[in-house]
């Protein structure tokens, strides 16, 4: 046991976890975790963090990619690492574009669009 644990049994606190998945994609981004496979599909001239800093530059710039799912996103970033490519910024090598929401059934993708008022 850590001493912050030893202290907080011996008081009846308890200490915070740190196991809390992160909730938004910046905060998947930042995850040592994440990091760690993207840098296993990039080439030797990127680094995670600077695909991690680019990407997370996009969502900022592009509000949308906020609400885009966790999966899909990752999925277009480890593209992106795979082929040695920056997403947006001055060099343009690939366009993270948010699309409508989309669910697959029955083995296709089928495309939902939300009414306008």
């Amino acid at each position: 046991m850590s001493t912050n644990a030893l202290k907080a049994a011996a008081t009846g606190n308890q200490v915070a976890q740190h196991n809390e998945k992160p909730t938004t994609l910046a905060g998947l981004l930042a995850d040592p975790k994440i990091k760690a496979q993207m840098a296993l599909a990039l080439p030797k001239h990127m680094t995670a963090d600077r695909l991690a800093r680019i990407a997370t530059t996009e969502i900022r710039k592009i509000p949308k990619l906020a609400a885009c799912d966790q999966a899909s996103f990752l999925g277009a970033i480890m593209q992106c690492a795979q082929l040695g490519l920056e997403p947006g910024g001055a060099l343009g090598h690939a366009y993270l574009i948010p699309f409508d929401k989309r669910q697959k059934v029955n083995g296709r993708w089928e495309q939902y669009r939300q009414k306008r008022s």
